[in-house]
């Protein structure tokens, strides 16, 4: 039991009840304190307004003798005071000046508070107090982001005069100003942004609208001024001569009188011009560099870049400072080199401008010329056959040019007869084709040469010799139709004026022409090409008929070589050699080589068997007659069976067989058949090449659907050889001094068989260190999506 107020006792219980409900009422008052501040913060959007709205209201809440609210310069580490109570007063003169102060250097390099009860406590630690007479303080870091950026400090005459509720608060008020800070800053720095923006967008607009280049020079300066508060602004470019630099802008303190012009040679400005780079000068590094007859005073900040024309520097774009240190940075030189391309692109524009109105009259035919080769070109492009294209060629050209003659011929070489696929008569189109002997001096000429020919007048035409067959014509162009090297036609057009055609007009029918050339060899190689591929079809027709009929011939009687073989060699054993005297060293030798042959036969009429069964199935498969039978496939049973199928392989060998085999694989959706085939032929065809070791079928499900693989530790194969293994009867190793391993048609049935399902088979190898054969299949191939509804 407690004595409590007034003589009455209190339980431990109620004690503990009192002292919570303290906490909360001292923890409602912080909150309280904390709201205000943080809505207070919210109302500002400067550094100053923070500060004073932070200070303000903390010395009100908290009745404080001394308070300080610093920032620290991270090149330097010293401390600016930004607000300041001393006894109680705020004091205007502290605020602005920097200090070193150990205990807020400690603060800012640990981000963590501190808080002292007496001086003698600080001068033990190694801070002692810089005011005298304080004896408590609380001090804790204000940060932004993950560093403490200043110091939020509170300091009293009384000793232990603060508390964890206290420190609790302050470190809360610190955080927000923090936070109202960082907010402030990244506000400005997005004002700034804007402000750049605005003045990129302003000089980019001036550029798209065809300002003069001066124009574009004055408002660039002025802008880049305004924006860096810069003492000096210019523009400098080099003259025709490339000898001197001249200043088309140029501000110096409100000084808007340019300098004279100055060589080409030293100082920045010539720097910048020679090396095509921006500078960027500090506290007035290389001071005695600066060109001295642009400013009064050298520069302490200065930033310069190139302007640029392509590839060349023609001139520089700058800004100084001769009061500042380090008043530009990275971000500066950024947005003063989008500037300075803007107006690069204002004066390549202007040196444009006069070579495009010399050529606006040229430009304008050239644009007709272009239309009209793309829409024949489109047509080229859409169809491969020639009457259209000339159709295309002919209706565009005499429209555009407004031709009473239009022809379009080609040769017959044998009897030197001109076809005339298009014609125009008095600007009338003739609607049947002609052919006429070839007869035209000029169409004679062109073809022979090869070469374009452009006439004036009938005067000029008569005069060289090839007088106009129709009465009245005076202009003519004619342009041979190439193809493989040779003229095989002639585009003409003509009319009664005189001198009608020009440069334009005889480049645009020879390029039209070389068009129709181009769609002539295109429609005879697609022709020739049908044929081709044709003929390969029924080559290939009757070459997998030739050997289904064959195989199946071979088959008959091979079937009978073989059971009449193993006949003989049955009663060779069980009825001959019993009854036979093997006590003759001869005879046993006769018999051994009998059995030896008859073995020999065997062996090899099921290897010519399995030959003719490959490629039986090789040629239904190519020829699209194989029957599949797509059904929901085990793929784990396919391995068994065949691993089953070849494990008397193996054991022959001595070769052990691995199965590696996952749980859970899904179905497939495949030919059971022709899978196992495949399993079994990689099998086989690993312990062929396999003397020691192991082979290890593999099966796993990937992103591609389900991999097997077959991996064996035989002799390997070179990377030469890998391309050949797919080919049809093609068979790795010296073929005239090894015995032949197989078929060659196992790989290539394989690889058919997999690609039928939808997927890859591939190969992986090295001499001396095994081979993988592997492939995928999809859970479902094209067009087998019916299968699992």
């Amino acid at each position: 039991m407690l004595e409590g107020e007034g003589g009455k006792t209190v339980t431990g219980a109620q004690a503990e009840i009192e002292r919570l409900a303290s906490e909360n009422s001292q923890r409602a008052a912080e909150l309280a304190i904390v709201n205000e501040i943080i809505h207070s913060l919210a109302r500002q959007r400067d550094f100053g307004q923070i500060v004073e709205a932070v200070g303000e209201r903390a010395a009100a809440a908290l009745a404080v003798r001394g308070m300080s609210i610093s920032t620290v310069d991270q090149a330097t580490g010293e401390l600016t005071f930004h607000f300041w109570i001393d006894e109680g007063v705020r004091n205007y003169e502290l605020e602005g000046i920097k200090l070193g102060d150990a205990v807020s250097a400690e603060i800012l390099s640990t981000n963590r508070a501190v808080r002292i009860g007496t001086a003698g406590e600080a001068a033990a630690r190694g801070t002692p107090f810089k005011i005298a007479g304080t004896e408590s303080y609380l001090g804790v870091p204000i940060s932004g982001g993950d560093r403490a950026i200043g110091v939020f400090a509170l300091g009293t005459h009384e000793q232990h005069a603060y508390s964890d509720a206290d420190e609790r608060l302050v470190t809360t008020m610190a955080s927000a100003m923090g936070v109202a800070l960082e907010n402030a800053r990244l506000a400005a720095r997005t004002r700034q942004r804007v402000a750049e923006l605005a003045i990129v967008s302003e000089v980019n607009r001036a550029v798209g609208a065809q300002v003069s280049p001066e124009a574009v020079i004055e408002l660039a300066g002025d802008r880049v001024r305004e924006t860096f508060e810069a003492d000096m602004a210019y523009v400098a470019l080099l003259d025709e001569s490339g000898n001197r630099i001249r200043f088309p802008y140029y501000s110096e303190n409100g000084n808007r009188k340019p300098p004279a012009s100055m060589a080409y040679g030293e100082g920045w400005t010539s720097q910048i011009l020679q090396t095509g780079q921006p500078l960027l000068v500090s506290a007035g590094q290389e001071a005695d560099k600066f060109e001295t007859h642009l400013a009064s005073t050298p520069p302490r900040s200065y930033l310069g870049v190139p302007i640029r024309v392509g590839e060349e520097s023609i001139g520089v774009l700058a800004v100084a400072n001769t009061h500042e240190e380090d008043a530009f940075d990275d971000a500066d030189q950024s947005l003063l080199s989008t500037v300075a391309a803007g107006v690069g692109v204002a004066i390549q524009n202007a040196e444009l401008y006069a070579e495009t109105r010399r050529l606006l009259a040229e430009s304008n035919q050239r644009v007709v010329e272009l239309e009209i080769v793309t829409e024949v070109g489109r047509a080229l492009a859409q169809q491969l056959s020639f009457g259209e294209v000339v159709e295309a060629v002919g209706d565009r050209t005499a429209a555009a040019l407004g031709v009473l003659g239009l022809s379009i011929s080609i040769v017959d070489p044998e009897t030197d007869e001109l076809t005339f696929y298009y014609w125009v008569d008095e600007g009338v189109r003739r609607s049947t084709m002609e052919r006429v002997v070839l007869g035209d001096a000029l169409s004679a000429e062109i073809l022979r040469t090869n070469h374009s020919v452009r006439i004036g007048s009938a005067e000029e035409a008569a005069a060289r010799g090839t007088p106009f067959k129709i009465g009245g014509t005076h202009s003519y162009v004619g342009a041979p139709i190439p193809a493989g090297g040779k003229a095989i036609g002639v585009f003409a057009i003509g009319t009664r004026e005189r001198d009608a055609y020009g440069d334009s007009e005889e480049r645009l029918l020879t390029t039209l022409a070389a068009t129709m050339g181009v769609a002539l060899q295109n429609a005879r190689t697609f022709a020739e090409m049908e044929r081709a591929k044709e003929a390969a079809e029924a080559a290939n027709e009757v070459k997998s008929t030739f050997l289904a009929s064959v195989s199946h011939e071979l088959r008959t009687p091979l079937t009978s070589v073989l059971g009449f073989a193993k006949v003989i060699r049955r009663q060779l054993d069980e009825r001959i050699v019993p009854h036979v005297d093997t006590a003759d060293a001869r005879t046993e030798r006769a018999i051994d080589q009998v059995r030896d042959n008859i073995g020999v036969i065997v062996s090899e009429g099921e290897r010519l068997t399995t030959l003719i069964n490959n490629v039986l199935d090789l040629a239904k498969i190519e020829a699209g007659r194989f029957e599949w039978r797509m059904e929901p496939t085990s793929m784990a049973g396919v391995i068994d069976h065949a691993l089953a199928t070849t494990s008397g392989l193996f054991e022959a060998k001595g070769v052990a067989l691995v199965r590696e085999v996952a749980d859970g694989l899904p179905e497939v959706i495949g030919d059971r058949d022709g899978l196992t085939q495949v399993v079994i032929n990689l099998l086989s065809n690993a312990v062929k090449f396999t003397d020691e070791g192991s082979v290890t079928c593999r099966a796993t499900r990937t992103d591609e659907g389900i991999a097997v693989s077959v991996i064996d530790t035989g002799i390997g194969i070179a990377p030469a050889d890998q391309a050949l293994v797919f080919q049809k009867f093609t068979q790795v190793g010296d073929t005239l001094t090894d015995k032949p391993h197989g078929t060659g048609l196992g790989l290539p049935i394989c690889r058919e068989i997999v690609e039928r399902h939808g997927g890859r088979l591939w190969l992986e190898s090295a001499p001396g260190r095994g081979s993988t054969f592997a492939f995928t299949l999809p859970l479902e191939p094209p067009g087998t999506g019916e299968l699992r509804a």
